[in-house]
């Protein structure tokens, strides 16, 4: 058969393919741009959730700086709070859908009038600045951004007051649609500016109105300019675009407000080429849950075009998300079709396994991904040919996308509903990559590509020096050249195009914990925010030496800065002599803790009844759980004297007559809801003393009932997957969804599936660091290490202000135990225990001490070097130990333990009489607190949590706690168990105590 034969058997084989795919699917309605909502008092609830008419937009002024194919734009708007004067503050939640590949470079918020600057920092630390300012009514903002979505909060805005907030983008003018900023759908009952100004373009800059028309632009010396402004009551039914122009393919300068000069270089595409057969295709795709809401009928309909003009012998599918990569191959477009539209979306995104795959040589590679990399986002992808990437997510990290097209030579396509086609023919007849730059004098730059019309390129690079650069240019047929291009002219100030050659770098040092502070170094001197970085602003010099944050240069005046620099000084000061009394005060506590490890305690003793709810506790604990109400907690004070204590516990106090001889039984226990509390709990699973460290735990009653859970449990069995897939239609934005369903399917015995719904927790659109506290957790729980502690490994660098996080990590490798993890895990958590904190985590000292403690042995069997000052040494080992934590700020936990004579162990009845003794109360956020029994008598330990007081604001709800129940804490034979449960708090209900029961130890009778 002829060529041309070939090429028209094909062809009629795409048929198919094309009638479906060639026409999208309607988009869903679009939400309005820009966003706003707002809640009373800073409390996300719908019942907190003020009428649209009074929050609303009252000016709305856009600036525009083109030059060449970079824009700079500026959108300040007035918020206003038109509810009477005795009505509540609002926090306002102000979005705004950014233009394909923007890179957001400044946020400020008006304070007193003054607009002040935010300053850039690690999102998680930045958010919980922010909510611990809202919590005390004080006027902070925060502004983050995820993909082309900007979001700020602005909290108060008094009654019949406003506030005004001012965000600065970068973006590239796409060269397939022009520059879009998808206004439409919102209205602005004040007036709404639009400036424009453009430099260094040929042709003449059409600019569309946001309410309907065109911006009437003309020649001012070298530039073009023009201003509309449209009066009172202007609804944004357009999006604001700027068409009709051509970016030079001369060497364009601009002076960066960092002060260094970067260039932007374009070419279009080469003369079009006969479609022929293209061999072999290879086709990545990700089927993990981020990409549940993308456009894939955009991109179908992308490769169907693509496929009619370029028909392949053989077409390559390789999906993937956290599991096994599935690759199947194809001779026939349909049949491509029908596999990409039986896809189910599910798991987090793995990229570790596509480059261990043993695949046919490809002629073209194109993958189809978001660029969430929720589980090694250090990856280094490289496949063995020209990888084209092709995204339509709205959340697209298009920054890595960039760079991981142009380092195979490859182009970024952002696909929109209008632009598919065009992006198909463009990739039809793929132009030159871009191999390498140089400045003049030789030396390597470092570029960025942007996304480009079919078929040309675009890039953007720092200069070097002031004589221009030279581009080494691969064509299609892999012959370089290379090109020089001079430059003799003036750089004038723009962001543009070193906003986005810092975002692309950015995006490479994120993912590398060890490079977090060059990245935020490199982020801050370019003022480029990204996911992991988001815009804060504070008023008062107390707000920003409390929270650590470096004000801004500009928005405060002399007397301001001299009271910061007054009070920053102090607290560095103080910071000296905290140091010195933080170690005091860690000896006092270890002293205690030896104390009452070397103290002889009568495990049989009767309860203490110092208090009349330990009465009743006596009676028994669930009829006590039901009956309890514990009075406010009073200052944290001391452990009971412990009496004739010993420097140092004897080793072998354990080896009496409560000896383990016989182990432990655990049996995990809760009961259903009734409301949001907590009745009588019920066994629901024991546990062997011989398989206590690996047994099974039902653990379907901690689980809420929600409906997708009653949903699941009506389910045949064979229909089961369908329902939750149903359900997640529903509930799949939220990441608890996620978590609850996951252990639903562990109770019924999928743990492969529910392995794979606790990691897609993580692709959810809520997911936060306390989302992933939690799958970190369940996966060191399921024995999946390295995961949990790639998890972990992040957090600790981003919350490095808190302790809690370099716990957790220390744990996860203690459990994986390699000799590099037992000594890192040593020096994490003696760092934890000597490091001075703020004093809300008074208390980790001495469990941190412990598990230090605990490492000792196992170091000298390995034959690992340790070091620590003897006063802190004394390996202490314990017949039972729990400890717990939360995931929420601002709350306040209680760890409740009752022993088998009914005794109460909690924060104001800490020691009792056979020994049992709990850490400090931890009253602000995230615990941990420690309940110790060195010879645990026999019976039962009822194991309670008790919610005192909630984090109000938390959009998450009450949150989580997580337990880990210790058997042998200290010795060779320790096995830990680890479960979480949702949090009760007192005051839900009135129909209890507001504690949970999570588990019952069982500790049997010497034989």
């Amino acid at each position: 058969m002829t060529i041309v034969g070939r090429l028209g058997f094909r062809l009629a084989a795409i048929v198919a393919f094309m009638v479906a795919a060639v026409a999208p699917a309607a988009a869903a309605p679009v939400a309005a741009n820009p966003e706003l909502i707002g809640y009373a008092n800073g409390i996300q609830d719908e019942d907190n959730r003020v009428a649209a008419s009074d929050l609303v937009i009252t000016r709305l002024q856009i600036d525009i700086n083109q030059r060449g194919g970079m824009v700079d734009m500026v959108v300040e708007a007035v918020l206003s709070n038109r509810i009477q004067s005795d009505g509540e503050p609002i926090e306002a939640r102000f979005g705004l859908g950014l233009p394909s590949q923007a890179v957001v470079t400044g946020y400020a918020l008006d304070i007193g009038g003054v607009m002040v600057a935010g300053t850039l920092l690690d999102q998680p630390k930045a958010r919980r600045v922010y909510e611990a300012e809202v919590r005390k009514g004080i006027d902070p903002g925060l502004a983050e951004v995820s993909g082309n979505m900007f979001r700020t909060r602005v909290y108060p805005i008094a009654a019949q007051e406003s506030r005004t907030i001012r965000v600065s983008f970068s973006a590239p003018a796409d060269a397939m649609a022009g520059f879009v900023l998808p206004l439409q759908g919102a209205e602005v009952l004040g007036p709404v500016v639009v400036r424009y100004t453009g430099t260094a373009i040929r042709g003449t800059p059409a600019v569309t109105l946001p309410w309907g028309g065109a911006l009437a632009v003309r020649r001012a010396g070298i530039a073009w300019k023009g201003e509309a402004t449209a009066q009172s009551g202007t609804a944004l039914t357009a999006p604001l675009r700027i068409a009709g122009f051509e970016t030079p393919t001369a060497l364009v300068v601009s002076q960066h407000d960092s002060r260094q000069n970067f260039f932007e270089l374009a070419a279009g595409a080469p003369k079009p080429v006969a479609a022929g057969e293209s061999g072999r295709l290879r086709v990545y795709w990700d089927r993990s849950w981020s990409r549940a809401d993308d456009r894939t009928d955009l991109e179908m309909a992308f490769l169907g075009d693509y496929l009619a003009r370029n028909p392949a012998a053989t077409i390559d599918l390789v999906s993937f998300a956290e599991d096994t990569p599935v690759v199947t191959s194809f001779t026939k477009p349909a049949d491509l079709r029908t596999a990409l539209l039986a896809q189910r979306y599910l798991g987090a995104t793995r990229l570790t396994g596509l480059d261990g795959l043993k695949l046919a040589a490809a002629d073209t590679c194109l993958i189809f991904t978001d660029g969430s990399r929720t589980l090694d986002p250090m990856a280094d992808f490289a496949p063995d040919c020209r990888l084209h990437v092709v995204t339509s997510a709205a959340d697209a990290d298009t920054a890595w996308l960039s760079n991981l097209a142009q380092d195979s030579g490859g182009q970024l396509l952002v696909l929109t509903a209008d632009n598919w086609a065009q992006a198909a023919a463009g990739l039809s007849s793929p132009g030159p990559a871009i191999v390498r730059v140089r400045s003049a004098s030789g030396r390597r730059i470092a570029f960025r590509s942007v996304a480009a019309a079919g078929g040309g390129w675009h890039i953007v690079g720092p200069m070097l020096d002031e004589d221009g650069v030279r581009v080494w240019v691969a064509g299609a047929n892999g012959r370089v050249t290379i090109e020089q291009f001079d430059w003799e002219g003036v750089a004038e100030r723009h962001n543009g195009a070193g906003a986005l050659w810092a975002a692309g770098e950015v995006a490479r040092l994120s993912d590398d914990p060890v490079r977090r502070d060059e990245m935020v170094k490199l982020a801050r001197k370019y003022q480029v925010a990204s996911a992991s970085l988001a815009f804060l602003v504070l008023e008062s010099p107390e707000q920003y030496v409390a929270a650590d944050v470096d004000p801004p240069k500009a928005g405060f005046d002399d007397d301001w800065r001299a009271n910061y620099r007054e009070m920053r000084k102090d607290k560095d000061d103080e910071a000296q002599e905290a140091r010195g009394e933080h170690l005091d005060m860690v000896r006092r506590n270890w002293a205690e803790r030896k104390q009452w490890s070397a103290q002889r305690f009568n495990a049989h003793a009767k309860p203490k009844k110092s208090r009349a709810d330990e009465e009743a506790a006596a009676e028994g604990a669930d009829a006590a759980a039901a009956e309890m109400s514990p009075p406010p907690p009073p200052p944290p004070s001391p452990a009971a004297a412990p009496g004739d204590a010993r420097e140092q516990a004897e080793p072998t106090a354990v080896a009496e007559e409560e000896a383990d001889a016989a182990g432990y039984e655990i049996v995990v226990t809760s009961s259903r809801r009734q409301g949001s509390v907590q009745e009588t709990p019920l066994a629901i699973s024991a546990i062997s003393a011989v398989t206590v460290g690996d047994a099974k735990i039902e653990v379907a009653d901690l689980l809420s009932t929600g409906p997708y859970i009653k949903a699941l449990a009506a389910a045949p069995t064979d229909t089961r997957d369908a329902v939750l897939f149903e359900q997640a239609k529903l509930y799949g934005t939220l990441a608890g969804f996620w978590l609850d369903v996951a252990e639903w399917y562990r109770a019924k015995g999928d743990d492969r599936m529910a392995a794979r719904l606790l990691l897609t927790a993580l692709d959810a659109p809520t997911a936060d660091d306390e989302t992933r506290q939690i799958v970190a957790f369940r996966l060191q729980r399921d024995g999946q290490l390295d995961d949990s502690i790639a998890l972990l490994e992040r957090m600790a660098v981003v919350n490095a202000e808190r302790p809690q996080p370099r716990r957790l990590l220390a744990l996860a490798l203690a459990q994986r135990g390699a000799p590099a993890d037992l000594e890192r895990a040593f020096a994490l958590l003696t760092d934890v225990a000597l490091t001075p904190f703020n004093s809300a985590f008074e208390g980790i000292d001495v469990v941190a001490l412990m598990e230090a403690n605990g490492l000792i042995a196992r170091l000298e069997r390995a034959g690992l070097a340790w070091k620590l000052d003897p006063e802190f040494v004394a390996p202490i080992d314990t017949d039972v130990r729990i400890v717990i934590e939360w995931t929420n700020d601002d709350a306040d936990i209680d760890l409740w333990v009752i022993e088998p004579n009914g005794e109460r162990v909690y924060y104001s009845h800490k020691l009792s009489a056979a020994g049992g003794t709990i850490s400090n109360d931890m009253t602000d956020g995230y615990g941990p607190e420690e309940y110790v029994v060195r010879r645990a008598s026999a019976g039962d330990y009822q194991v309670r949590i008790h919610g005192y007081s909630p984090d109000r604001i938390n959009p998450n709800g009450t949150g989580r706690v997580t337990v880990r129940l210790i058997r042998d804490f200290g010795r060779p034979t320790q096995r830990d168990q680890l479960v979480d449960a949702e949090i009760g708090f007192k005051d839900e209900g009135g129909n209890g105590d507001g504690s949970r029961a999570i588990a019952k130890l069982t500790v049997p009778k010497a034989q």
